[in-house]
């Protein structure tokens, strides 16, 4: 059981959203699209990243798509992944990731207490420290 005034912190703690402007404030600037004639959109992603296991992974896709794809050839090469969509089908998603205004990288494994193999992906992400 958990003494009440720490269950209220990890309550509000688990509850609020976490929202970073820096690159904002460092001069980036939304792509808005004009997707099928719609006009003007602002692309968002949503990913359940759980608990950050993959952070790594995570981080090469953002950063080096050549990289990611040759990780993916020797994972399948190894016997480590047996399942492995076309390089097509890859450059696509990590090109709709990669050109998304907002990511929400979301924990829901969160709300349970932290395990040992837990990383804190949102706080080093949503600081855009990759």
């Amino acid at each position: 059981m958990i003494e009440p005034a720490l269950g209220a912190k990890l309550n509000t703690l688990l509850t609020t959203p976490f929202v970073n402007n820096e690159a904002y404030f460092g001069g980036m600037k939304p792509l808005r699209p004009d997707l099928n004639g719609t006009g003007p959109s602002l692309r968002l992603v949503q990913w359940n990243i759980e608990r950050g296991l993959e952070l790594d992974d995570i981080k090469l896709l953002m950063t080096d798509k050549k990289a990611f794809l040759a990780k993916v050839h020797s994972e399948v090469a190894t016997g480590k992944d047996t399942k492995k969509p076309t390089d097509e089908e890859l450059s696509k998603q990590m090109d709709s990731l990669q050109s998304a205004d907002v990511i929400i990288l979301n924990e829901p494994s969160r709300l349970q207490l932290p395990s040992r193999t837990s990383r804190d992906a949102s706080g080093k992400t949503s600081r855009g420290r990759w």
